[in-house]
This record gives structure tokens, sequence and C-alpha cells, in this order.
């Protein structure tokens, strides 16, 4: 029996289509329906209750699968360290990011990853949505904030500061806000995520307390380099990450409004973490690119 046809069972269950899983492959639906009906035949039961609407496991598909995934987990993880045998660095990774965690460091980061490392084959997903790191085979997540999810290994890569910034023109419009309470009377463009474009929080660096103001504006962008174009353009004062605006405040483009303040629209303690499943054994890719992150400048 071809293990890869035992895979190709494993995401069918984790996804419910057939059409899914062959367009991750690269591959046609039918031919992926093929590949179940051969596992169907050669077991003698079926695995899935086909009708137009809706692929629907079978009792015996489930019990396949717990016992099938984890024995093929194991199987890969096998394969990948007879392949660290070799003292080159190569395979398979794929990645994700948030899009402004890749414009600004990840996309310069691995081309030259892939230069030190040409054997390595990278697939990188550049994305704001949470990715289903299990699902989407995910060797390594690069994510924002507190992490909810203890099954996966984290590392802290570095911390988060926010800058509630504007450009000269838009301050010169409106006039420049004194204190923080002001920006109630002013135009902010928030993120379109849950906690974000409600109200942003203050506290006085060096200081405990912490102040808490209601924000309004009529844009929400659900991405930071959108955010940081309207602002600017004048539209209004953005909470940023720091790093996305870094060469726009030493170039004057953009206007640190409160450098005396630590600023955050949810909590103070937020921060850009390396993610990767829960595995005893990690592959020398993997480590290798882990290494070479840690070595870059933030």
């Amino acid at each position: 029996m071809d293990i890869s046809h035992l895979a190709v069972f494993i995401e069918v269950m984790k996804k419910g289509s057939f059409a899914a899983v062959a367009k991750d492959r690269h591959i046609a639906p039918s031919t992926v329906s093929r590949i179940v009906a051969g596992l169907e035949e050669h077991s003698q039961t079926r695995l899935f209750e086909r009708n137009t609407r809706k692929l629907e496991p079978t009792e015996a598909a489930h019990s396949l699968h717990t016992r099938l995934e984890p024995l093929l987990e194991e199987i890969i993880a096998s394969f990948d360290e007879l392949q660290d045998t070799s003292s080159q660095v190569q395979g398979p990774l794929r990645i994700t990011s948030p899009v402004s965690l890749g414009l600004v460091y990840l996309s310069p980061w691995l081309t030259q990853f892939s230069i030190d490392y040409p054997k390595v084959s990278i697939d990188y997903l550049m994305t704001d949505d949470r990715v289903d790191i299990i699902n989407e085979k995910i060797d390594v997540a690069f994510r924002f904030g507190q992490l909810d999810d203890s099954n996966f290994i984290s590392q802290k890569l570095f911390k988060l500061k926010y800058i509630a910034c504007a450009s000269p023109e838009y301050l010169q419009r409106e006039g420049k806000p004194r204190t923080p309470k002001d920006i109630v009377q002013h135009n902010c463009l928030s993120f379109l995520i849950p906690g974000f474009s409600t109200s942003w929080k203050f506290k006085a660096l060096g200081k405990a307390k912490i102040s808490e103001y209601p924000i309004s504006g009529n844009l929400r962008i659900s991405n930071a380099m959108g955010l940081k174009e309207s602002a600017l353009q004048g539209h209004g004062i953005s909470l940023l990450p720091e790093f996305t605006v870094r060469r726009d405040l030493v170039d004057q483009q953009l206007i640190n409004l409160f450098p005396s303040y630590e600023i955050s629209a949810t909590n103070f303690d937020s921060y850009v973490w390396v993610v990767f499943p829960s595995r005893t054994y990690l592959s020398k890719r993997t480590r290798a690119l882990l290494d070479f992150v840690k070595q870059q400048d933030y």
C-alpha cells in the first residue's frame, strides 16, 4: 500500500472535501476520489458516504483516522531524521506569518535563507488570518500577541511596541493632541480586529497606572500596512507596531505623538512569537531557520 495514499485519506478527514485536498496538492478532485476508492477496495470497507452536498466519514473512517494519524506522523518524522543524517540542510519548509511581519522582515530574511540553504524548498503563507498549523502542515508560524494554545512549542522573538502616529499634514490640519485623552477628538484609524477598535490604553514610561480612552474613526482596516498608508495620506491617527513605521518616523513622514508613553489596544505584554508543532523532533532545516532568524536585527 502506498503511504502517500494514507496521507491523502488523513487530509480528507481533516478538510472534509475531496476538492479542498485536491487544491492543496495541485491535483484533480477525481484523483483524490480514486485514491479513497482504492483504500475502500483494499479494506473492503466504505470510508465515506458521498452525496451532492456533503462528504460524511463513516464510523470505520473515524476509527482508522484515530489509529493512523499518529503512526503516519511517526513515519514522516523517522524519514526526516534519516534525511538529517546528511551533512546538508535540505527538504521542504512551510511557514506562515502576518502580512506586516512578512513585508518588513520575513520576506527579505527568507530570501537570504534560501540563498544560504539552496536545497531547502520554502512555501511561505503570508496572511493575517490565524492559520491552522496542523491542518495546513505548517513547520514554523510567526504570530503576534499572546498565545492561547499550549499544544504548540513557542519562543519569544521580540516584544511588540506600538506607536500612535500621524502625518505632518494631518497634524497641521487638525492639530496635534497634547495629551492621550485628546485622541477622543480625532479621527483614529484602527484595526478591524476584535478588541482593537474601541479604545487605546496609555501608560507613562516607568509608571504602573493605565489610562484608557475611547477612540472613534471612519476607517478600519484588517492589515497594519494598509493602516500605515492611510496615516501617511493624512487621514488620521493610527496605532501601529513600531517596526512597521520605524523608517517613516526617521524620515518624519509620520510623527510619534506620545513618545513618553507605552500604548496598546489590548495589553502591554505582547510579543512576536515563533511557533511550531509540539514534537519531540525538529528537522535540521527547521532548526537552521530558527537559528537564522534569531541572528537577525529586529
